[in-house]
Formats: structure tokens, sequence, C-alpha cells
């Protein structure tokens, strides 16, 4: 189903087992989604913790993802981007072979999720919009970008494929179950996005970069010597169940 409206959820964060308000939160979003016939932008960190490989999930996420999959069996569409926390995923054609390589398939397709690796180009009403997590764009944080660089390298991969889910079970356990720090918290100035790494998307051929991973919002022009665009710091869905909404020509905050 085609739609000119997108509604950009960022930091989910959703926990496993059963979480009555969770999933009412989840129902309402996707509720206000059929409503407008909106498409759904996951961007990132939709999981508290996710770890898969061969087919295995750690963690039962089936209450929330069940709510996900009605939505998109009625034909609207929902996508995921990887976050910080929800990175270690199986692969797809459409996902650059995924964190653990192209010989396996994520169950979240089995979900009518649509996969995107690390960043999702779409447009929107002839707007070209960035969708990606954001801690790519924390630059000023050389520690973290150092941290993420490791994660995402060989060596996690290998230890990954190899681990058997018996023992990398009480450690996921432990992050899924961590709790999330909860309340619009405005990181110092090194911590957060930095404008000068966005605007190499708008140099790039993004008009609009839409990202999360900081907890606050914020919306600024950022604009090159050719190009002008913008960015729009989703707020954490987890804290009050925001989310913002762009149709291409007006972008809102869900009320």
């Amino acid at each position: 189903m085609d739609s000119q409206t997108v509604f950009f959820v960022a930091d989910a964060h959703l926990m496993p087992g059963e979480n009555p308000e969770q999933e009412s939160k989840l129902q309402q979003l996707l509720a206000s989604a059929e409503e407008q016939g909106a498409e759904v932008v996951f961007l990132g960190d939709m999981f508290n913790f996710w770890f898969e490989r061969k087919g295995v999930v750690i963690g039962d996420y089936s209450s929330s993802l069940a709510l996900v999959k009605a939505f998109t069996a009625k034909g609207y569409r929902a996508h995921h981007v990887c976050g910080n926390r929800d990175f270690i995923i199986g692969g797809s054609e459409n996902y650059k072979g995924g964190f653990l390589g192209n010989d396996v398939n994520s169950c979240l397709q089995d979900y009518g999720i649509n996969l995107h690796g690390d960043r999702y180009m779409l447009e929107i009403a002839g707007k070209k919009v960035l969708a990606i997590h954001g801690d790519q764009f924390c630059t000023s944080d050389s520690g973290y970008q150092f941290l993420r660089r490791f994660l995402h390298g060989w060596l996690i991969r290998f230890a990954t494929r190899i681990t058997p889910a018996f023992m990398a079970s009480p450690i996921v356990s432990h992050y899924q179950t961590r709790p999330t720090r909860k309340g619009y918290n405005i990181p110092p100035p090194e911590y957060d996005i930095q404008d000068s790494a966005v605007r190499r998307e708008i140099e790039g051929g993004a008009d609009y970069v839409f990202c999360g991973h900081v907890h606050h919002h914020a919306r600024r022009a950022i604009s090159s010597e050719n190009r002008k665009g913008g960015l729009v710091v989703v707020p954490p869905w987890i804290d009050r169940g925001e989310y913002i909404i762009f149709d291409g020509n007006e972008i809102s905050i869900s009320e």
C-alpha cells in the first residue's frame, strides 16, 4: 500500500514478554497509522536488545510483533533501520547481507517488516528523506565511535556466529531487561548529533534526515554551499509514545 504519509518512530525499546502497557501504546500507534494510511519507519532501537542467529531469537517478542503483523497483513508497510541495540540480526537481499551474512534470514520478515540495514532512503511527495538511527552522527564522541566500529566488526560477527544460544542467553537477557532511560535527556554538545555529519548527507542528496538515538526532540535547518536541508531528531517513543508524522509538506509531532 503506497502512502505519502510516514510515521517515524525512534527508540521504542520494546521489552520481551507480555507487557500490557507497551502493547497498548503500540496498538494506538499502529491504529493511528491505519487511520491515516501511513507507513511506519522504526528508526533503530525498536527493541531494547535484539539477538538473532540462524533463525533463533533470544527473548520472546511475539506479543508486540503480532500487532505489527496484523498491521502489515492489511497491506500497510512497516520498516526497520538498525540501531545500536538491534543490529545483531539476520540477513536478507534488501538488508545488505545483514549483520550475520546472506545465509541467514531474519524472522522479522515473517511479520511483514521490511529490513533496510543501517539506513533507508525514501521519497515522500518528491522529498528525499534519509531514515537512520543517528548514533553515526555523534562524531565528537570518539570513544563511542570506536566502540561502535568494534561491535560492528569482524570479531563480534565471528563470536556471534559460533557462540551457542545457551551461552549467549544470560548475557542477552541481561541487556533485554535492563531499564532504558526515560524522559528527554539532552546530552552535552559533544555527545549530541553533530551538524557537520548530517551536512554530508544533505550534500549527498537528502532533503531531510530523520533520526533518533539521543532521546530528545529537535528540528533545525542544515545547509551546505549548494543545498538546503533539514534535520529532525525524533523523540523517544518509549517515553511518552511520541513520534513524528511527515507527508512531504508538514512535519508534526503526535499528540
